[in-house]
C-alpha cells in the first residue's frame, strides 16, 4: 500500500485519539425507540417437536452436551424422539397405533382431584345499579338574569355587555356607547358580592338580587345602582350650575342624568312619567344651554343672537331659569331698538311674578315698548305660532313643518339631519326606528 502511495502518506497525528461516535441523546424516563415484547414463556416449536422459551440467542453456541444447529434445524425421525413412548408403553406400537397414546378424559385417575365443586349460585347484578350519573350542572346567575329580562340595565348588571348594547340600539337607536361605559360597568360591580373563603384563594362571587324571594323560583333579576331618586338627586347640582350661570358644568350634568335613565327600571306608572318628564327636562335644558352658548359666541352678530335669545325663552325650564332667559332676552331686544319684541318678553316675564327690582325693570320696558311698538332689525321669530328648535342648526321648526326626532330623546331636526348623531343626547342615531325604550315591566 506504502508503494501504491508513492510517498504521499499523511502524517499520523502526534496525539492521536479514538474516534468514537458521539453519544444518542437519551432521555431519563421516555424513549422515542420502538421496542418490541418477546414472551419467555416455553412454547412448543413444530418443526422440531421439542420445548423452546424463546429467548436462546441464535448466535450463541451450546456446549458440548448440546446438539449443534444441524440438531436444531433438522427435523427428528419419530422413532428418534426420546420423548415418544415406545412400542411397548403404547399398544399397536409406535405412532400408528389404534389407541391414543395420551388417553381420555375417562381415563383420568383420582390422583387428578377431580371432585366436583359445589358452587353457590349467584345471583345476576345489573351494572347499571352501581353506575352513578352526575347530575348536569344548572344555569349560573348570570345567565338566568339575561333569560328573565330584556331590559339593557339587566344585561348590564349580568357582564352581557353585547346584548346590553343590542337591546339599547333596538329599544332607544343607541349607536354611541363610549359614554355609557362607566354606567355598564358600575352596573355589574354593583350587582354582586366578594367574599373570601380561603386565605390564598381567589374570591367567591354571588349575585344581588332586588327580587328576594323570587330568586329561589329561578325568576331573579339582579339589584341595579342606578335609580331614580339619586337621579333627581344630581338634578339640584345641575340646576344650581344653570342658575349660577355654569353652562358647560350644566350640561355635563344633564347629559349624565340623560345617559342614566337608560339603565333605570321602575315598577309602576307613576315613576314612569317620573322618568320620562326627567328626561323631557334633561332635553330642553340642554338644548337651550347648547343654543345661549352658541349665541355667546356670535360677538360679530347681533341679530342672529338676539334671536337665538328669542328662540331660548320658548325652552320649557323651571321658571327661575325662564324668568332669566327672558330678562336676557328682553334687554338684548331694547338695545337693538327692537321696542315691540322687547315688550312682549317684558309681558311674559311678568307673568312670572319675579323680585321686585326685576318687575320694576320689566315694567318700564313694558310700558315704553306700548308708546314705540316697533322693531328696527327683523327676525326669524313668531311668538304667536309654536314651534320647536332644530337641535342642529338652531333654526325655528314651526307647526306642521317635516322634521326628524331623536328616537331617544325625542329631538326634532330639520330632515337633512336624518341619520346624524344627536349632539342632545350624543348617544342616538337621528331618525332610526326602533321598538321603543322600556322603563316598567310589562307592556309599557
Amino acid at each position: 500500500m506504502k508503494a501504491r502511495l508513492d510517498g504521499n502518506v499523511p502524517p499520523l497525528p502526534k496525539e492521536p485519539t479514538l474516534m468514537m461516535p458521539p453519544t444518542p441523546v437519551m432521555r431519563l424516563h421516555e424513549t422515542n425507540w420502538p421496542l418490541l415484547n418477546i414472551s419467555t414463556r416455553p412454547t412448543l416449536t413444530t418443526d422440531s417437536g421439542k420445548f423452546s422459551t424463546g429467548d436462546e440467542d441464535e448466535d450463541a453456541g451450546g456446549g458440548a452436551g448440546w446438539p449443534g444447529d444441524d440438531d436444531v434445524t433438522s427435523p427428528v425421525a419419530p422413532g428418534d424422539d426420546p420423548f415418544a413412548p415406545s412400542d411397548e408403553e403404547v399398544p399397536g406400537g409406535g405412532w400408528g397405533g389404534d389407541k391414543d397414546p395420551i388417553g381420555s378424559d375417562d381415563d383420568m385417575g383420582a390422583g387428578w382431584n377431580d371432585e366436583p365443586l359445589d358452587i353457590l349460585d349467584v345471583p345476576s347484578v345489573k351494572t347499571t345499579d352501581n353506575y352513578f350519573v352526575a347530575p348536569r350542572p344548572g344555569a349560573d346567575t348570570d345567565s338566568i338574569w339575561c333569560a328573565n329580562s330584556k331590559f339593557a340595565a339587566d344585561h348590564a348588571a349580568a357582564g352581557s355587555f353585547e346584548s346590553a348594547m343590542e337591546l339599547l340600539n333596538q329599544q332607544a337607536g343607541i349607536v354611541e356607547f363610549a359614554p355609557l361605559k362607566p354606567f355598564f360597568l358600575s352596573l355589574w360591580m354593583g350587582s354582586r358580592t366578594s367574599q373570601v373563603a380561603v386565605v390564598g384563594a381567589p374570591p367567591l362571587l354571588s349575585g344581588l338580587h332586588r327580587n328576594t324571594e323570587l330568586a329561589a323560583q329561578g325568576k331573579g333579576l339582579p339589584a341595579l345602582c342606578v335609580n331614580l331618586q339619586s337621579l333627581i338627586e344630581r338634578l339640584k347640582v345641575a340646576y344650581k350650575a344653570t342658575t349660577g350661570g355654569k353652562f358647560e358644568e350644566a350640561i355635563e350634568q344633564f347629559l349624565y342624568i340623560m345617559h342614566a335613565l337608560l339603565f333605570v327600571v321602575v315598577d309602576n306608572r307613576q315613576a314612569k312619567n317620573e322618568v320620562q318628564e326627567l328626561l323631557e327636562l334633561c332635553r330642553e335644558y340642554v338644548t337651550g344651554l347648547r343654543m345661549d352658548l352658541h349665541r355667546k359666541n356670535l360677538n360679530s352678530q347681533p341679530v342672529l343672537q338676539l334671536q337665538l335669545a328669542a328662540y331660548f325663552t320658548h325652552c320649557k325650564l323651571q321658571p327661575i331659569h325662564r324668568m332669566l332667559s327672558l330678562r336676557s332676552a328682553m334687554k338684548a331686544a331694547y338695545r337693538l331698538k327692537n321696542f315691540a319684541t322687547a315688550g312682549a318678553f317684558a309681558r311674559r316675564l311678568l307673568e312670572l311674578s319675579p323680585k321686585a327690582d326685576i318687575a320694576s325693570e320689566a315694567r318700564k320696558v313694558a310700558k315704553f315698548a306700548e308708546q314705540n311698538a316697533q322693531d328696527e332689525n327683523r327676525l326669524d321669530y313668531d311668538e304667536r305660532n309654536p314651534f320647536v328648535v332644530c337641535g342642529i342648526s338652531f333654526s325655528p321648526i314651526y307647526k306642521n313643518k317635516p322634521s326628524v326626532l331623536c328616537p331617544y330623546c325625542s329631538s326634532s331636526f330639520l330632515p337633512s339631519h336624518k341619520g346624524k348623531l344627536c349632539p342632545t343626547c350624543q348617544i342616538a342615531q337621528i331618525g332610526k326606528e326602533v321598538s321603543g325604550w322600556r322603563v316598567m315591566p310589562g307592556k309599557d
